[in-house]
């Protein structure tokens, strides 16, 4: 298997990082995605892809939040409600390191919405897996929370 570190699922239009760069555990580090990788992550975790929702940008975005905030070891340190895309810290259970996270919701091709998300480590080469497994676990847990209810929902751009 391939050093891998850093693990997205949309391989041809990574979601970027807007705030990470300014937290001081990342100062002065490269977070561009290596899209020389990109190859190796496809072969690595052919599973992992976007997740299609059949409901509005803003309720998969609200969804979404809702997973994160819920999950232990994790932190949203910025969000962009009009982008629908937020970005977090993850801890790791057993060594305590810190990952970074990014998630985006955009409208879907026949309409619904689509979750895209992007997991970095912050230490090491290869992540023995751990980033991939984080993004399946995230995204199985958005699919199935179901609709957002009464849950706050965030309106489409423009609206």
């Amino acid at each position: 298997m391939a050093m891998l570190n850093d693990i997205s699922t949309d391989l041809d239009d990574v979601p970027r990082f807007v705030h990470a760069p300014k937290l001081s555990g990342n100062r002065g580090r490269d977070l561009a995605f290596p899209v020389s990788t990109a190859g190796a992550v496809a072969a690595a975790y052919p599973d992992l892809a976007p997740l299609d929702l059949p409901c509005s940008p803003g309720d998969a975005y609200a969804r979404a939040r809702r997973v994160a905030r819920g999950t232990p070891r994790w932190t949203i340190t910025y969000e962009d409600v009009e982008a629908f895309t937020f970005e977090g810290v993850a801890v790791t259970r057993l060594c305590r390191f810190r990952d970074d996270f990014v998630v985006r919701v955009r409208p879907g091709r026949e309409g619904g919405a689509v979750i895209d998300m992007r997991s970095k480590s912050r230490i090491g080469k290869s992540d023995l897996g751990t980033n991939a497994k984080r993004i399946r676990r995230f995204l199985s847990a958005v699919e199935q929370i179901g609709p957002s209810g009464e849950e706050e929902s965030f309106p489409a751009p423009g609206e």
